[in-house]
Formats: C-alpha cells, sequence, structure tokens
C-alpha cells in the first residue's frame, strides 16, 4: 500500500507488539519507541485535517505507554495531554468520544502514577459520567478513592463495577481489602473466596487469603494456599511469609526461619518478613537477633504493632528506656490499643 494511513497504522501496531507483549522477555520498549515514532511522524503529514488530528493522537497515545514502560511518566503524560488539546482543537464537538474518554482515562492513570490524586479524580469522575456503564472505570475510581481514605465510596465504586460487567476477580479482591482493614475478616474471606473462583490462577489473592487465613489461625488453609500460589509463583516473597507464619503458628522453627529468609532474599524491605523473623526470634530466646530485626521492619514501616513487640523483647532484655520510648509511640500510633496501653501502665 501507499496509503500513508496504513503505513502510520502498521508502525503503531508494531510498537504496539514490541510493548505490548505477553511475553514479557519478549518486549522490547526501545524498538517499540522507534515504531511509534514512525507511527507519529507519518501521522503529522495526513493531508485531511480531521484525520491527522484522530490518528496522531492515537499515535501519541501509543508513545505515551511507550514512554511509561521506559519509566518517564511525565514525558508520558505531556504526550497524552497534547492529544486531549489536539482531539479539542481540531475534532468537531462529540466526534470520537471513546477516544476522548479513553485519553482522559489514560491522563488519570499517569497523574496517580506521579501522585496527583485530585487531577485523576476530576478525570475519571468525567469518564464515567460520560460512559457510566464501563466496569473498569469503576475500578481504576475506586482504587483512587481507597487511597484518598474515601473507603465507602471507593466500597460503592467496585460494586457498582460488579454490577455493570462480567464477573472479574479485581473488584472482590479490593472490597476484600476494606473489609479486612475494618475488622470485618468473614466479609474478606468470602470476597477472596469468590475472586479465586472466578480466577484459580490469581496469585495476589492466593497472597492476601493466605495471610488473613494465618489472622484467623486457619492454619491448613493458609499453608494449601501458601504452597498453591508458590508453585503459581515460585519465590514470592508474600507467600513466602505467609508459609513461615504457618511454620512459625506450628512451632516448626527452622522451616519458618528458612521461609522468611527466602523472603528476604526477593525483596529486602520486607516489613512483614521482619517483623515475622523477628517475633521468631524472640520465641527462641534470642533477644538481640529479635531487636535488630524489628528494627529492621520499623525502619522500612512504622507499624505500632511491631513498636510493641520491639518493646518486649527490649524490656526483656533489660533496656526499659528504650522499650517505654517504643511504647509511647505505638500509643501515638494506635491510641485505642490496650495492650500498649496496659504495658505502658
Amino acid at each position: 500500500s501507499t496509503d500513508p494511513a496504513k503505513h502510520a497504522a502498521a508502525a503503531y501496531s508494531t510498537a504496539m507488539l514490541h510493548v505490548r507483549h505477553h511475553d514479557p522477555a519478549r518486549r522490547d520498549p526501545q524498538a517499540a519507541l522507534a515504531w511509534i515514532n514512525q507511527a507519529v511522524a507519518i501521522s503529522t503529514l495526513l493531508p485531511d485535517r480531521r484525520l491527522r488530528a484522530f490518528k496522531l493522537g492515537f499515535d501519541l497515545n501509543g508513545k505515551a505507554l511507550v514512554e511509561t514502560r521506559l519509566g518517564r511518566v511525565e514525558a508520558a503524560l505531556r504526550l497524552v495531554e497534547e492529544a486531549i488539546e489536539l482531539a479539542e482543537r481540531e475534532l468537531p464537538p462529540g466526534a470520537h468520544p471513546i477516544h476522548r474518554l479513553v485519553l482522559r482515562a489514560n491522563r488519570a492513570q499517569l497523574n496517580v502514577m506521579l501522585g496527583r490524586l485530585e487531577p485523576a479524580l476530576a478525570d475519571l469522575d468525567a469518564v464515567i459520567a460520560a460512559d457510566p456503564q464501563y466496569p473498569d472505570y469503576y475500578l481504576d475510581r475506586g482504587n483512587l478513592l481507597y487511597r484518598l481514605g474515601r473507603w465507602d465510596e471507593a466500597v460503592r465504586d467496585y460494586e457498582t463495577a460488579m454490577r455493570v460487567g462480567p464477573p472479574f476477580p479485581e473488584p472482590y479482591y479490593n472490597r476484600a481489602e476494606i473489609r479486612f482493614a475494618r475488622g470485618d475478616h468473614l466479609g474478606a474471606l468470602a470476597d477472596l473466596d469468590y475472586a479465586l473462583e472466578l480466577e484459580p490462577d490469581f496469585v495476589d489473592g492466593y497472597v492476601n487469603r493466605a495471610g488473613l487465613l494465618v489472622a484467623l489461625e486457619e492454619y491448613g488453609r493458609a499453608r494449601r494456599d501458601a504452597e498453591y500460589g508458590l508453585g503459581l509463583d515460585p519465590g514470592n516473597p508474600y507467600l513466602l511469609c505467609a508459609l513461615g507464619q504457618v511454620e512459625m503458628a506450628e512451632a516448626r522453627h527452622a522451616q519458618a526461619r528458612q521461609a522468611f529468609d527466602q523472603a528476604l532474599q526477593r525483596d529486602p524491605e520486607l516489613a512483614v518478613a521482619w517483623a515475622n523473623r523477628g517475633m521468631l526470634a524472640y520465641d527462641l530466646g534470642d533477644l538481640d537477633g529479635a531487636i535488630a530485626d524489628l528494627t529492621r521492619a520499623i525502619r522500612v514501616s512504622e507499624d505500632a504493632t511491631v513498636l510493641f513487640n520491639r518493646a518486649i523483647a527490649l524490656r526483656a532484655a533489660g533496656r526499659e528506656q528504650e522499650a517505654m520510648a517504643d511504647l509511647v509511640r505505638a500509643r501515638e500510633l494506635a491510641p485505642d490499643d490496650e495492650d500498649i496501653r496496659r504495658a505502658i501502665g
């Protein structure tokens, strides 16, 4: 073909194959960048003004994806905003509504990546108002509302996504996180059960359900989830940590230590693994090891429970002043915790 629009489409499609291949080992964002630049260059030369505006905006949006995969999120945002401005300036009012919605939804995602949550929320509000039957936008807005601490609204969006779309696991998985945070462990478990019924190979679902089952002291089910999940994703540090918690609860101390060690080899910043390995050391009478591991956990993520546990280890080691400092800080983070209050008293 000598049609430049077809040449641009072929270049765009080749770029997307390079950047979105289902096999991550075959992705090549640098090659994708070269191809998408060809598409942009060709579309810039299309003679029909409206076709040029649509095709160029489409290609700029594709280039934004490539830039995102290359870690250049600000550059990606500039490209999407250029595509939005092009559509507003050159396309007739109401033309290509889905194209416009996708651009605004993508701008919202990029702003979320950059921590600009309020502009992202404004875009998602507009997208949902224009297309209220598309479940993915409710899921995205629910996740954003969750980050903003607006949990009731987030749950409403997750439940709308459940209602308007076909069954898929993410809204149930996300609602389970909120239910767990609110202490509704059985509700969270029901959501995770259904998410895994919908997608039996959903690794993150096994991560969260294994951890929840540990909290519920259902160690047999937790072990099955951890081991099955590790079969899907060998070396997953969260699943290794859950397995270590099961081993620790069943007094298999060497196996627990091995699981925590493997988790930390995979992710040295995994606070929950440091915290649990610290508690294992405390149970085995290794106060210095317990204090060291709990300190590493606190450096990664300050948490009232971990501060309380380190205070207990410090107190057992005769370091009362340091223990009291931890308890005071723990009370600031969790003022209603009775264990912390009694330890201070």
